[in-house]
């Protein structure tokens, strides 16, 4: 599934688009990844990509993962990241069943990867269903593109 937005042909007016955050999927990696490091490791990452021949202004995205431990003796540790620099707020579980998080993130641009880097005091980290939501808006008029 890629980004969408409408196409400017040439000889039409520019029209800028945003993304703003929702509930409307549009990526994700939903398999269960996990790792036993003790250090920060980046354990999942969906690229961002939207059609090139959009024109963003702005690109805000809602991102949500689900976090647990393999042991109650651990804790969990988990972060959004873009493109290997941290960008989100730090999670922390001891939790063995899973957890949603959810982070609206400012200043995407195309080409950013969105990551989630995670760790464990004692066992293994588990994160599943790492999802982008968002929608496509009109910058000048603020009415959806579908």
């Amino acid at each position: 599934m890629s980004f969408v937005g409408r196409r400017r042909d040439r000889g039409e007016s520019r029209t800028m688009w945003k993304f703003v955050p929702s509930d409307n999927l549009k990526k994700s990696s939903d398999e269960e990844d996990m790792t036993a490091a003790t250090e920060w490791t980046k354990v999942k990452e969906i690229l961002f990509n939207p059609d090139p021949s959009v024109d963003l202004v702005t690109v805000y995205l809602r991102i949500k993962f689900d976090m647990r431990t393999n042991v109650e003796t651990g804790i969990a540790y988990a972060k959004i990241y873009k493109s290997d620099v941290p960008w989100g707020t730090q999670r922390s579980s001891n939790s063995t069943t899973f957890i949603t998080y959810t982070e609206d993130r400012p200043a995407w641009v195309v080409m950013d990867f969105a990551q989630i880097w995670a760790y464990n005091t004692e066992g293994i980290t588990i994160i599943r269903y790492f999802r982008i939501y968002a929608d496509i808006v009109d910058a000048g008029k603020g009415k959806p593109s579908w």
